[in-house]
């Protein structure tokens, strides 16, 4: 019986100054046991003591967490994206837009009720 589930997800940058790579780190936590897969200059797959390297990483991560990396994707998706409906009034009819310089905003066209908010750092460094 699964008690505790948590997915994360970190994003940065390594390599030398001149050649920065992206990397991404995806994370599940299942009962206190955290199972990272690192995608980036080097791909892994990490358990505990347990390491895989390379293309075998994809597969330690499914067979570990149940998740390939789409499922993962999505569910975080719907865990930290925008909500599908009002929480107000239970419309699914929302209007998109600006606020402050770097802000998206998101409310309900049928109540005005505001729906979710994310600042974009991009825009606000342009």
């Amino acid at each position: 019986m699964v008690i505790e589930r948590r997915l994360e997800m970190k994003t940065g940058q390594e390599g030398p100054y001149w050649d920065p790579y992206s990397w991404k780190e995806r994370t599940v936590i299942v009962d206190g046991t955290k199972t990272i897969l690192h995608t980036g200059l080097v791909v892994f797959c990490r358990r505990g003591y347990k390491t895989v390297w390379d293309k075998q990483s994809y597969k330690a991560f499914g067979v570990w967490t149940g998740l390939d990396i789409d499922q993962f994707d999505k569910a975080l998706d719907r865990i930290e994206g925008p909500p599908r409906k009002c929480l107000h009034c239970g419309s699914k009819k929302f209007g998109y837009g600006g606020g402050y310089v770097g802000e998206t905003m998101m409310w309900c066209q049928s109540c005005g009720n505001m729906i979710w908010s994310e600042r974009v750092t991009e825009a606000m460094i342009r």
